[in-house]
């Protein structure tokens, strides 16, 4: 192919070299070669964008190598999930991504920009309102190392630089002082697995993998915690993306492993409810899960509290195909057991992991749930016991799946190593008053 040279005096080169000199190893190198070959089969530099992160890389400074995988991991599935299933999303440099569409009038290309860039400033809380930490260039021609690019999202006052841009082997620049210390919110996160008891079998049922936060104090926070950072839909999307992405890709590497564990992936019903949330988690799904279907269980989670039963239905329709069962988590005091349709969900459960009432009220919930659940059909699981006493109590009361730091032998970070962990002695004499209806349900 013959190199053609662009006489466009603003635009910048980007030689296509992956060195992992920032540490991404791993996150594929997919070399100039195969760009080349791409543009040369048919795709046209105009159904091609660069992603950019080198000046995140900056700005983060001394933080970017405990964030710089998740930050590019999150960047890389923000377009994958997008994408067309002919386009795809290629690792150009060791600071950018390229797309390449199939179709150069393809929606997608133009919703880089706008669409784009506010939803990974969803994950990336409080970075993304600095201008110009996100870039997005257009290929206007080819080099012998790489393309020709013309800047797209230029922000006003600032030109693109007219030079060939060399990888840089210098120390990234420190972190301005006045940065916030703790605002990455994707960055901080950190996947618990929670082992959720199966009290009349006797074992581990399945694996609550869930996001918590260490934002500085030492203390995981859980999202509830945390929730004021959660009220706009893009971010909650965003992290309902993570969440499925980082289970999916546990799940695979232990099947490859010989180890059958099941994962119960949370789900926000606002992002199953709204039609736009709800076709790209869809599409996602799509892509990640079908390898490991049978070891995924959704749970639906913070309905709202006077949702009717056939929008629970068809919430719940929509994410059955992808899991084994799908669960529901429901606020403490819910009274719409009615609503809830026995044909879609296998479980109504709660999470006391911030609940600070008596312990006598605890008890009286615990009874209600698996009572109500019961004359349902439906079966009743607790998240958040932290109490020996409370685990117990919720075994007596007819709970089916009980999640406790006590049944996890104490431990806040518990790593599933075998697919049948051994169940708890102590758990063993509650079995037999459970089958004989003497502890409820």
């Amino acid at each position: 192919m013959d190199v053609v040279r662009t006489e466009a005096q603003s635009s910048t080169v980007f030689p296509a070299i992956v060195t992992e000199s920032d540490g991404l190893v791993g996150l594929g190198s997919d070399g100039w070669p195969l760009v080349r070959l791409a543009s040369s089969g048919g795709c046209g530099l105009e159904a091609m964008r660069l992603v950019r992160w080198q000046e995140l890389r900056a700005f983060l400074g001394k933080r970017w190598p405990t964030m710089g995988m998740d930050i590019a991991t999150t960047l890389r599935s923000e377009i994958e999930t997008r994408l067309a299933e002919a386009s795809s999303c290629v690792r150009y440099d060791d600071f950018s991504f390229l797309v390449i569409c199939q179709d150069p009038s393809d929606p997608f290309l133009d919703s880089l920009e706008n669409e784009f860039i506010e939803a990974v400033g969803a994950k990336l809380v409080g970075v993304l309102g600095n201008a110009d930490l996100i870039e997005l260039w257009k290929p206007v021609a080819i080099e012998d190392k790489g393309f020709a690019f013309d800047r797209v999202n230029v922000e006003t006052g600032r030109k693109p630089k007219a030079e060939i841009v060399e990888e840089s082997t210098e120390e990234p620049i420190p972190a301005s002082d006045t940065a916030p210390a703790q605002t990455m919110i994707l960055g901080d996160v950190e996947f618990h697995h929670f082992p959720l008891w199966d009290v009349r079998a006797s074992e581990v049922f399945c694996y609550l993998f869930e996001a918590f936060w260490d934002l500085g104090s030492g203390e995981a926070l859980s999202e509830e915690a945390l929730k004021e950072q959660f009220r706009d839909p893009k971010r909650t999307l965003s992290l309902d993306l993570e969440t499925l992405a980082k289970a999916t890709d546990e799940l695979e590497t232990g099947l490859d492993q010989y180890q059958l564990m099941r994962y119960l992936i949370p789900v926000h019903y606002s992002t199953l409810s709204d039609a736009s949330t709800l076709d790209t988690y869809i599409r996602f799904c799509n892509r990640k899960i079908w390898s490991v279907r049978e070891f995924a269980y959704f749970e639906i989670i913070k309905p709202p509290t006077a949702v009717a039963g056939d929008e629970l239905g068809q919430a719940a329709r929509q994410i059955k195909p992808f899991g084994t069962g799908v669960m529901l988590r429901v606020d403490t005091g819910f009274d719409a057991f009615d609503n809830v349709p026995v044909d879609d969900v296998l479980s109504v459960g709660i999470d006391l992991r911030l609940d600070t009432r008596p312990e006598n009220e605890i008890i009286a919930e615990l009874e209600t749930l698996a009572s109500r659940a019961g004359v349902r059909g439906l079966h009743s699981h607790v998240h958040g016991l932290t109490e020996m006493n409370l685990s117990v109590a919720a075994a007596c009361a007819g709970i089916d799946f009980i999640g406790s730091d006590a049944i996890a032998e104490g431990f806040n970070e518990w790593e599933p190593e075998e697919s049948m962990p051994k169940p708890i002695d102590m758990f063993k004499l509650l079995i037999a008053a459970a089958k004989s209806g003497k502890g409820g349900r």
